[in-house]
């Protein structure tokens, strides 16, 4: 069932599904997306009897339009959406941009049964200051581009499986060229902020083997170094949308973490 949910000059839009479930799934997709992202995981999670939320990230999908738009005021939104539905301790799972939303919310609520991020590098860790810098100046290198080159580039460092790459460049297409650099350089390119925390339940991170985004699979590693309660794995043949190139071994790894932290 889809919903609404007004907050901060936006109309979050998400699915809702299996109310009754003992734990609920919030899915979080990645930049420039919308929750359909998620359809190869959406039925083994109902059949497996999960319940699940999946978000339209604001500024996302038809979460648009929106007044504002951090990493923060997303896992907030996250935070009033679990509020709205009654659910408590639910199980977070998010891809790239979805994942930095999952830490977010991880660092600023907390209350979870356990964090699942997928293409999506650590945001509260020391990096070098050589990166901090390239990723906070990086919507400066998409402006000489025309729309359709982007969105063109973000396909082919997205997915491997062709077969996807129509479905990827519609969601993709649903954004202006400007909407997407402006959002980019309001969320993204600002989402490193070095930070004390800690994961107050399980947390898996997993990345493509084949993921070339940024450095996301050069970090994974470091999740084991500042987190005591993290795992990591790496996702065969797949890029960074490993949900899509290899959807078997990531729906076996969400299932066997939602059945361990259920």
């Amino acid at each position: 069932m889809i919903r609404t949910l007004l907050r901060e000059g936006c109309e979050l839009h998400y699915r809702r599904e299996n109310e009754t479930a003992a734990l609920t799934v919030v899915l979080l997709h990645g930049f420039g997306l919308d929750g359909s992202m998620w359809q190869p995981q959406i039925e083994p999670l109902l059949e497996a009897g999960y319940g699940m939320i999946n978000v339209d990230i604001r500024a996302h999908g038809d979460s648009r339009p929106a007044q504002g738009f951090t990493v923060a005021q997303a896992a907030a939104d996250v935070d009033a959406i679990l509020r709205a539905e009654g659910v408590r301790r639910p199980l977070l799972a998010g891809l790239s941009l979805g994942g930095y939303v999952v830490q977010q919310y991880a660092a600023d609520f907390g209350g979870a049964a356990g964090y699942f991020t997928i293409g999506a590098g650590p945001i509260f860790t020391p990096y070098p200051r050589w990166e901090r810098a390239a990723l906070r100046h990086s919507a400066a290198m998409f402006r000489p581009f025309g729309w359709k080159l982007l969105v063109n580039w973000m396909i082919s460092a997205s997915a491997l499986d062709k077969s996807w790459h129509d479905e990827l460049r519609r969601m993709f297409n649903r954004y202006t060229r400007d909407e997407f650099i402006n959002n980019w350089d309001a969320g993204v390119a600002r989402c490193l902020t070095e930070r004390q925390m800690r994961f107050d339940a399980p947390l898996f991170a997993c990345c493509g083997d084949r993921d070339g985004v940024g450095t996301v699979k050069k970090h994974l590693p470091d999740y084991l170094r500042y987190y005591d309660n993290a795992r990591i794995g790496y996702i065969e043949g797949a890029s960074h949308m490993a949900n899509l190139d290899n959807p078997r071994q990531i729906n076996q790894l969400l299932l066997d973490f939602c059945a361990a932290n259920a």
